[in-house]
């Protein structure tokens, strides 16, 4: 898994054609930071990057689920602050059901 710094625009949620192979990112970090302003204000986004981890469709494919993690640069492999993040599949109405502070001793 690459490495990221900050806030990056080149990783983040990607959709992969089951046909063909290819991929295409649909939504980036810094487009989900960007669209919840606010949210992030505890992280310090030089210090860590975001990381994306359990992706899930809802039963009627209309909107996705996944695991966002800000992961502070030294942290323990373990330590991060999650948060869920929703979305439809072209990346648009990016929505935050669970922050960090809810979160807190969650699990997938």
């Amino acid at each position: 898994m690459p490495k990221n710094i900050g806030i990056v625009d080149d990783d983040g949620l990607f959709l992969t054609d089951i046909k063909t192979g290819v991929s295409r990112l649909i939504l980036s970090f810094k487009a989900i930071f960007s669209a919840l302003p606010g949210a992030f204000d505890d992280l310090n986004t030089k210090n860590g990057a975001f990381y994306g981890f359990h992706t899930k469709w809802n039963p009627k494919g209309t909107r996705i689920m996944f695991i966002l993690r800000w992961k502070e640069n030294g942290a323990r492999h373990n330590a991060s602050k999650n948060y869920l993040i929703t979305c439809k599949p072209d990346g648009s109405d990016i929505t935050m059901p669970v922050d960090a502070m809810r979160w807190r001793g969650g699990h997938h």
